[in-house]
């Protein structure tokens, strides 16, 4: 046999559970989205990592892509450092022959914005020859972002071949006998 519907029991199970089963819906929303919403808003990569320069060299650039992938803008909030880890051997890092210029990422970096141009570097004229590592690092809304290896090899400035500097005087040469050959002869007059 089948009970009465009370429909006055009903409500008022509605009124006490409903308010309890959303909440506890709300929190296992809010629970699953939190991963994602912990996550970094922007990528950030180098590429290519390593270049080559001589001594004395301002404004080494390197590349690769920051975009803002969130749904928000985000404002820089951590300092750009470089971090010079390793060096030739005998070169004291802390006179900071390779030093960091110029950070070129914007201090608000807007939804769907991808920068290009990263940062700089400047070679110290002392500098050793050889191969130094580092890293760069910087933060936007509360994220920071690293990459590491980041690798300048400070190489001899290029000398022009032996073979140019005769090759130039022969043009030179050349040059002048076509101009004397051109002169009209003032002489004659």
């Amino acid at each position: 046999m089948m009970g009465r519907y009370d429909g006055k029991a009903t409500r008022t199970m509605i009124k006490t559970r409903l308010p309890a089963a959303l909440s506890l819906l709300a929190a296992i929303l809010c629970l699953a989205c939190l991963p994602a919403c912990a996550q970094a808003q922007f990528s950030f990569v180098i590429d290519p990592p390593v270049q080559s320069a001589a001594p004395g060299t301002n404004a080494l650039t390197f590349f690769g892509t920051l975009s803002n992938t969130g749904q928000t803008a985000l404002t820089s909030d951590k300092n750009p450092a470089f971090n010079l880890l390793t060096g030739p051997a005998g070169v004291d890092l802390t006179t900071f022959p390779v030093y960091l210029d110029n950070f070129f990422a914007p201090a608000t970096l807007n939804t769907g914005q991808t920068q290009s141009q990263i940062f700089s570097v400047n070679i110290d004229p002392a500098a050793g020859l050889g191969q130094y590592t580092g890293n760069i690092s910087f933060g936007y809304g509360g994220h920071v972002a690293s990459q590491d290896n980041i690798t300048v090899n400070v190489a001899p400035a290029a000398v022009p071949e032996a073979g140019t500097l005769p090759l130039l005087a022969l043009g030179c040469a050349f040059l002048g006998l076509k101009l004397r050959r051109r002169r009209p002869d003032t002489s004659a007059r």
